[in-house]
Parts: C-alpha cells; sequence; structure tokens
C-alpha cells in the first residue's frame, strides 16, 4: 500500500499523534504515524565533519517540563507554543496545549498560560504558531484558530464526516492540513475562507505555508512512494513542484520561509518498501531554483530539519557522538547557519545532566525553541535568545617595511585587532598585499563570523633599503711605463648588477680611483659602486697590478778596441758600461770577459802571462796585450749585464782585437771573428759562441800584472 508522510514537521507529528490517540483517525494514518516513529528512533554510525562558525551564545531559560511533548513555534516577540500529555497540573510541569509569552518581547523570562477547550471534550492540540500570538489548534471539535482569551475561529470542514488534520498557519491565518475525501488531499484554508481548497487531486498532505502563498508537504508519486512537493498559489490557480523525483525514495517537505527555501527529508537508503527495507533520512535544504543541498551532521546518517527562519537559518535534531565520561551516540538540538551544522549544547550553560535534543522553532531574532532531556528522562522545554553579538575591535597601526626581491612587501597592518565575546576573529585587508613601494593605505576588516565587524586604516609604506647585487670583472694589470707607472683602466665596462626595484638603466656605476690616473708597482684595489635609484650603494671589488717588465737601459763602449803591439802588457782599453732603469735609481752591471784563446794557449810564449784579464769592470778593465803566433788573432769578448730589482736583465757586448800582425790581411781575419762573437752574445743573452773561454780568472804568472 502507499504509505503516507514520514518527515512530518514536528508540530504536524503532535497533532496527528494526538488526533490518532483520542479520536481514532483510521488505519492509514496510525500505519504512518507507527513508521514516523521507526524513523525516529533510526541511528547513523558515518561521522560528517563539521563547524562551529556561527559564534553567538545564548541564554536557556527553562519553561517548564512536560511528558510527550513538542514545541510547535515561537514567534517574532518570543511567544512561545507548545503541547504536553501532561493534563494534571503538577509544579513546573506544562499542562496540554500552552502558550508562554515573554515579559517583553523576546526577553527570557515570561509566564505560561494554558490554551483552554474549545469545546467541551475537545483539548485543543497545538499545531502551529503565527506573529500575531494565534496557535492552530487541532481538536475533536473541528480544526481552529485560537485567537486568546477563550476566542476561537473555525475552520470548514472539507466534507461533513472529515476532521482534517491542520499543520501550519501563516501571519494573515491562513492555514494548511490535509483531509479525507475518499483519499487523503492537501487543504489551504485562506483566511476567512469558507472553504478549505484543495491543493492536490492527488493523494497528498500539506505541511507548511510561508506569506507569499506557497505550500509544502508531499504527494504519492506513480511509484508508489510519496515525494516532497511545493504549491504556489498564482491567479489561474495552485500550481504543484515536485522537489525531489527520485524514483523509489521517499521525500518529505515540512516547511518554508518566505525567501521561499524549502525543507524536509529524503530516504539516503532508496527503500521503496519498508517490509523489505529501511529507512535512513536525511535533513535536506531545497534552494528556491530547485537545487537540492543535503544538511551536515554532527555524526552518523540521521537527522531531521524542523523549522526555517527568514534568513535561511535551519533548527533541528542529528546524531551525535558524545565521547566523555561515556561514549555514546545520542541526538542533539542543532543549527544551520550559512552551511554548517552547529551542536546547540556547545551554545549554551546547560542545566546539570542536561542535553538539548530537539531545536523545532526559530524565529527571525534567532530564538530557538524546542525539547531537552533531563535527569531521568524528563523533557523539558527550552527558549534559547541569543546574546547580542559584540563587534570586534578593528586595532591598527602604521608599518614601514623593506621590499623584497620583486619591489613588493607583504604585510599586516594588525595591531591586536580581538573580538571581546569570542577567541573567533576573522581579519582582512584590501587590498590583500603584497604591497608595492611607497606607501599605500590599506583598510582592514574584522569580523566574528555573526554580523559584527570592524574596520580601521593604516600606511604600509615598503622602502627600497635592497642595495644592487654588483659583480666585478677579474684583477688585471700593465706594464710600468717609463716613469715606473701606469693608467688605471676603466673597470665599469665589466661590471654586472642587477637591483629589486631600479632598472639596469637607472642604475649609477662609479669606481673609487678615476681611469686614466697612474699607479705606480704592485697591486692597487679598486672599489666599485652601484647605486639605485633610492641610494642604496652595491659593492664589489677588483684590483689592477703594475709590472715591471722593462729591463735595465744599458750601453757600453770601448776606448781601445785594437791592441798593438803584442806585448804581454794589460792595457785598460777604456772599456765603460753604464745602465739606467725606469723603476731603480741605479742598477748594478755586471762584466765578463771571454777570449777565443786560453789565459795559458799550450806551447806559446803567451802561456807565460797569466791572467790576461784584470781590474774586470767599467772604467778599470784591463786585458793583455798578446796573441797566439800561429793563431788568426785574439778577440777579447766583454760581456756586460745588469738586472733591476725586478729580474729584468738588459745585455750589451763589445770586443777588443789583437790582431796576427798590422797588415790588412791580419785585421781582415780577426775582425769578421769580433763582429761574430759580439752578434752572437748579444743574441743569446750575453752567452759567449763556443770556443770561447772565460779569462780573467787564471793564474797569476809571470810579471806584467
Amino acid at each position: 500500500m502507499t504509505m503516507l508522510p514520514l518527515a512530518r514537521h514536528s508540530r504536524g507529528r503532535v497533532a496527528v499523534k494526538r488526533a490518532a490517540k483520542n479520536f481514532a483517525l483510521g488505519g492509514a494514518r496510525l500505519v504512518k504515524l507507527a513508521m514516523a516513529r521507526h524513523v525516529a528512533i533510526a541511528l547513523g554510525l558515518l561521522p560528517l565533519a563539521c563547524a562551529p562558525v556561527h559564534a553567538a551564545n545564548y541564554t536557556l531559560t527553562n519553561l517548564g517540563q512536560v511528558q510527550n511533548g513538542s514545541v510547535v513555534g515561537v514567534n517574532k516577540d518570543g511567544v512561545v507554543a507548545g503541547y504536553s500529555e501532561t493534563h494534571s497540573p503538577f509544579p513546573g510541569f506544562l499542562t496540554n496545549s500552552f502558550v508562554w509569552t515573554p515579559v517583553t518581547p523576546n526577553a527570557v523570562t515570561g509566564s505560561v498560560q494554558e490554551i483552554p477547550q474549545p469545546a467541551a471534550f475537545a483539548d485543543c492540540v497545538a499545531g502551529d504558531l503565527n506573529d500575531s500570538g494565534h496557535v492552530l489548534c487541532f481538536s475533536g471539535a473541528g480544526p481552529k484558530i485560537w485567537t486568546g482569551g477563550n476566542s476561537f475561529i473555525n475552520l470548514p470542514l472539507l466534507v461533513p464526516t472529515d476532521n482534517p488534520t491542520t499543520t501550519g498557519i501563516n501571519n494573515l491565518d491562513g492555514v494548511v492540513g490535509f483531509g479525507y475525501n475518499g483519499d487523503f488531499h492537501a487543504l489551504w484554508w485562506p483566511s476567512g475562507a469558507v472553504a478549505p481548497v484543495v491543493l492536490d487531486p492527488r493523494r497528498s498532505v500539506g505541511n507548511g505555508l510561508n506569506n507569499t502563498g506557497s505550500f509544502v508537504g508531499n504527494v504519492d508519486g506513480d511509484d508508489g512512494v510519496y515525494h516532497a512537493t511545493a504549491w504556489a498559489f498564482v491567479v489561474l490557480g495552485v500550481v504543484p513542484r515536485t522537489l525531489n523525483t527520485e524514483i523509489n525514495t521517499y521525500s518529505d517537505a515540512s516547511g518554508i520561509n518566505d525567501g521561499g527555501t524549502v525543507i524536509g527529508s529524503v530516504d539516503r537508503n532508496h527503500c521503496p518498501d519498508p517490509n523489505q527495507c529501511s529507512f535512513s533520512f536525511k535533513p535536506v535544504a531545497w534552494h528556491p531554483d530547485g537545487t537540492q543541498v543535503d544538511l551536515p551532521l554532527l555524526y552518523g546518517s540521521e537527522g531531521r530539519a524542523f523549522d526555517i527562519n527568514s534568513a535561511g537559518d535551519i533548527v533541528g535534531s542529528s546524531d551525535s557522538l558524545t565521547l566523555f565520561p561515556t561514549p555514546h551516540i545520542g541526538v542533539s538540538a542543532v543549527l544551520w547557519h550559512n552551511g554548517t551544522v552547529r551542536d546547540l549544547n556547545s551554545a549554551t550553560t546547560l542545566p546539570t545532566g542536561w542535553t538539548l535534543e530537539k531545536a523545532e522553532a526559530i524565529n527571525d531574532s534567532g530564538q530557538i525553541a524546542g525539547l531537552a532531556v533531563g535527569p531521568n528522562n524528563s523533557e523539558h522545554v527550552f527558549l534559547l535568545t541569543p546574546i547580542p553579538n559584540l563587534a570586534p575591535i578593528a586595532k591598527c597601526k602604521a608599518v614601514v617595511t623593506s621590499a623584497g626581491e620583486t619591489c613588493s612587501a607583504p604585510a599586516s597592518i594588525d595591531d591586536g585587532s580581538y573580538d571581546p565575546d569570542s577567541t573567533t576573529i576573522n581579519i582582512s585587508q584590501s587590498p590583500a598585499g603584497p604591497y608595492p613601494l611607497g606607501d599605500t593605505l590599506v583598510l582592514l576588516t574584522a569580523t566574528d563570523g555573526e554580523d559584527g565587524a570592524s574596520f580601521c586604516r593604516a600606511d604600509v609604506t615598503v622602502q627600497d633599503n635592497t642595495p644592487p647585487a654588483v659583480t666585478c670583472p677579474a684583477t688585471t694589470s700593465a706594464s710600468a711605463n717609463a716613469s715606473c707607472k701606469a693608467a688605471i683602466p676603466n673597470v665599469l665596462g665589466g661590471v654586472v648588477a642587477s637591483d629589486n626595484c631600479s632598472a639596469a638603466a637607472n642604475l649609477t656605476s662609479s669606481q673609487s680611483i678615476a681611469a686614466g690616473s697612474l699607479v705606480g708597482l704592485g697591486t692597487t684595489p679598486i672599489d666599485v659602486t652601484v647605486t639605485d635609484a633610492s641610494f642604496n650603494g652595491g659593492v664589489c671589488h677588483t684590483a689592477f697590478t703594475v709590472i715591471d717588465t722593462s729591463g735595465p737601459s744599458l750601453s757600453v763602449t770601448v776606448g781601445q778596441p785594437i791592441l798593438w803591439t803584442p806585448s804581454h802588457e794589460l792595457v785598460n782599453v777604456g772599456f765603460s758600461a753604464a745602465a739606467s732603469d725606469n723603476c731603480d735609481a741605479a742598477p748594478p752591471v755586471q762584466v765578463k770577459v771571454y777570449s777565443n784563446e786560453p789565459d795559458q794557449p799550450a806551447g806559446d810564449a803567451d802561456a807565460s802571462f797569466s791572467p790576461d784579464a784584470r781590474n774586470v769592470a767599467s772604467g778599470s778593465l784591463r786585458v793583455r796585450a798578446e796573441r797566439l803566433q800561429a793563431g788568426s788573432g785574439r778577440v777579447y769578448l766583454v760581456a756586460a749585464q745588469s738586472s733591476d730589482s725586478a729580474n729584468n736583465t738588459s745585455v750589451s757586448c763589445t770586443t777588443v782585437v789583437v790582431p796576427h800582425d798590422q797588415n790588412a790581411k791580419s785585421l781582415a781575419l780577426v775582425s769578421p771573428l769580433a763582429a761574430a762573437a759580439q752578434a752572437y752574445c748579444a743574441g743569446h743573452d750575453g752567452v759567449a759562441p763556443t770556443g770561447y773561454v772565460a779569462v780573467g780568472s787564471g793564474a797569476v804568472v809571470g810579471p806584467k800584472q
């Protein structure tokens, strides 16, 4: 058989439950009630993360104890209506249908009154409450609206033999519900109507309505299960819209706000027959565009959405997991706000042993009413009133910071912003950064996750304090000039520089010693400074080395290049050697004398006199006037060498000859020998050619010394 609605709004459930008990509404209704209770006790096992971002805390008011009770509404003034199966007045108990009225609108203290019977032996079972304080009643005397005192408005019947069930009332005293006329149909009672309007000819139930002509409930579909449905009243009539079209999936819509957002439940198990499988109803919301959104749970898989206010805040219940002191799975009253779920047990200070299990109603001021379980499974009606939210305090400070690699910098101008009534505070800056070079006026916004916000402004100053990165060329060198100096080169062409804020074209380079400056021997350090547009200077170091690579300037002369006669005498030949240098004032001169004939030639009269060179030095050199009798003439090769302090060496060679005799032939023989020896010596750094021996160091032999 087709099942009737399970996921009914709590106030609709109370009306049906009471009617079934007292007025025997029929087998179909009893099946519906049994199935609803079956679903209500199901527990889920899958955890789902949630975040308590709705930061408001609440003041809790205990309105009284009930038995099998329910809250059906809390209106704009904080008036709470509900129902209890307690009929005899006990201290602290709420009896029958009741209305709790605050001393002033939305106050946390007030008084309670019982709604009178509309007729003898006919209780008013409260079903809903509107902003005028009117309470919708289901009773044995027919559906009614209690308007205060002993005043009731009678609602017309669909047929005389049916006592319809009323489930919701709006601020215009329009009423929705369902009645039986051969089958169950969703009904609408416009304010002052003489007869109810059938919203849907199919088997259907109306659960709720708003103030703009929309209704919600469910309709039996062609697949044999009921589907959440919304009806809109338009000029041409009532237009239905199926909210959940999943085949073989039970769903129900239980409430709708003036913005058109609908709440309800959907069977997550897609069970078409409860005799073959089990239901598991999840709370959902349908946006005005028809999008279905699953509401998150604290834990497990079961939850109920009971009411929604104009802001879209939804209240209900969810499976929950408690770890301490003893781990157990239970049910908690919850608030869905901006897509997140909050356990209301953490939002207030609870009496000892209390658990808030059902949040059944919420008004546009954010007040929440529902049921709590206390010690010994006692039931209590609670009212949660939001504690006024204190806006966070935004505090700003000016910040001066240095630019990074991209010539910008992140910065926080927060100077200890805080929230006086919460540990949660969200800080944002506009612009967010990073900030460019110079001054940027930044707006800081501090929010608390509610509607509290505060602002402040401060400057972020980003300075370029980073010098350019500079790389110098390697050390260079040059030879000393005639003045033993060299000119400093321009090293800037080899400098590589970059900067985080200044383009290469905007960098200025300089060197510590100007190019062209003359410096002496050795290494002279050169510092290169590259300056950016903010006058930050980067420095690198190189050097310039002046090297003495020139030997001394050496000149030699001989006053008497030809000796005659061969008298064996040591003759001062007028040898002169003079050296000068660009870096040394008086470089020394060393003199060596070589001969193509030895000091003591064997078998020759010359052997009687030795050595053949004495006083070997500039200005004093004497060589012996002799030659071999059998020779072609003697050549004395005089090699002068001078080295400066840098070990640069210069050589100059000259000759003195002793011809065999005075004829032209003898001179022609000895002169080429002298020229060849001199050329060889000059070309070989003062080394004598082969066949020449050093003279002047032999034994002293004979007179003529």
